[in-house]
């Protein structure tokens, strides 16, 4: 992105797929943070993200096959275990246990599956949060996912949303700006508060079938992943966005969402829970547009009302990138 001054990745964690995609003895082949990896789950149920290339002659792992708890490279059937271990050499009298896939940290969580990234190779500092609301079935109906695809679009660009009070009158519609009521920084976590207006100025819809109503907007987000509560009448939706790098320029893009169960409808969301989770998924998009155009501005001239939480939010995340990494811009080791 011209203009943006951090030339490495981003620490955190970061979406790579939901858990219901990846049944067991079935991979995935994926590229980030400028790597090409494999994400594959065991017979046993166990998930693992390898670097793609086998340590033998540099097949790439992503054509070969899951065999009980081992991933097998396409070219001379060579197996490493959920260590990670070169576990089977065929035609040998023993395996190589010295020979090893690079693994990477992930957690699965609220059926997620999440990566750990940091420039400087540091174990991970700490767990994304739990969000229960994304996989309870009992209190919320299942969950939706979409998966907008590789996007010309940099993690910061999408939390930076969240500061941003002005925009939602020109990229979303509405017809007052959103409105900061509390702002907490703890790093790795911002927690923010926030009221928006559905309907002003506006006639009925289904979203406001009885004229505007306000609507409290609850989040907590890291640099590659937030959630957002979104409570307005007797409506509750939760949505997880979550932006991961594939390069130094482009990103993939998740959303999930759920709704509260309605004890007058357990069984089916009403129109306005299914209307607001699908809701949240083009919102996202409409910013495709901006984002994938923009240039960075490192010092903008911020208006009046803009001063008090970007110009916070623009400190806060400078926090994500390593300085001891600027002697290796998009340094690729993970």
């Amino acid at each position: 992105m011209e203009g943006f001054p951090f030339r490495t990745y981003p620490t955190g964690w970061f979406q790579v797929g939901w858990s219901a995609q990846l049944a067991p003895e079935t991979m995935s082949s994926l590229k980030i943070f400028g790597r090409d990896v494999v994400l594959y789950r065991s017979r046993s149920g166990v998930a693992r993200l390898v670097d793609a290339h086998c340590p033998h002659l540099g097949a790439h792992l992503g054509f070969g096959k899951v065999v009980g708890d081992c991933i097998q490279c396409p070219f001379h059937g060579w197996e490493f275990d959920l260590g990670g271990r070169n576990s089977l050499v065929p035609f040998a009298d023993r395996p190589m246990p010295k020979i090893k896939l690079r693994q990477w940290d992930i957690e699965e969580k609220n059926g997620v599956i999440f990566v750990w990234h940091d420039a400087l190779g540091r174990e991970p500092f700490w767990s994304w949060i739990d969000v229960p609301e994304l996989d309870d079935a009992v209190e919320s109906y299942p969950a939706e996912q979409h998966y907008a695809g590789i996007r010309k679009i940099l993690p910061q660009q999408m939390f930076e949303n969240g500061p941003d009070e002005l925009h939602f009158c020109y990229v979303h519609g509405s017809g007052e700006p959103a409105q900061i009521v509390s702002w907490k920084e703890e790093f790795p976590f911002l927690h923010y508060q926030a009221e928006l207006k559905f309907g002003a100025d506006k006639a009925p819809t289904w979203l406001t079938p009885n004229g505007p109503v306000v609507a409290r907007l609850t989040s907590q987000a890291t640099i590659g992943v937030g959630v957002v509560w979104f409570s307005f009448d007797d409506i509750k939706v939760t949505q997880l966005v979550a932006m991961t790098p594939v390069d130094a320029e482009h990103s993939m893009a998740f959303s999930t969402t759920a709704g509260k169960r309605d004890p007058s409808s357990p069984d089916k969301p009403n129109e306005r829970t299914v209307g607001l989770m699908r809701y949240q998924h083009s919102q996202i998009e409409r910013d495709f547009s901006i984002w994938e155009n923009q240039i960075y501005i490192e010092r903008p001239p911020f208006s009046a009302p803009e001063k008090r939480h970007f110009a916070k939010f623009r400190n806060w995340v400078s926090e994500y990138y390593p300085e001891e990494a600027l002697e290796n811009p998009y340094d690729e080791t993970g």
